[in-house]
């Protein structure tokens, strides 16, 4: 019941804040962009609106790969 709960406070105040703010995007796509944010350190109306949001840059190739051994 507490998980439930905690879903239902959580869609609540996702669905206020997109109130709020007029959000264009979907309860959905926040909610889902906060997951992905979570350990992030950005305001949320960085994420929600349209113009503010940039997706992380490419690495550059340079990640050490296990399965070749370099």
């Amino acid at each position: 019941m507490t998980q439930i709960w905690i879903a239902m406070i959580a869609y609540l105040l996702t669905s206020y804040y997109k109130f709020l703010h007029n959000a264009k995007r979907s309860i959905q796509t926040i909610i889902r962009l906060i997951q992905i944010n979570l350990f992030e350190r950005k305001p949320l109306r960085d994420l929600i609106e349209f113009d503010t949001f940039k997706p992380p840059q490419p690495f550059g190739g340079k990640q050490c790969s296990f399965l070749t051994g370099h």
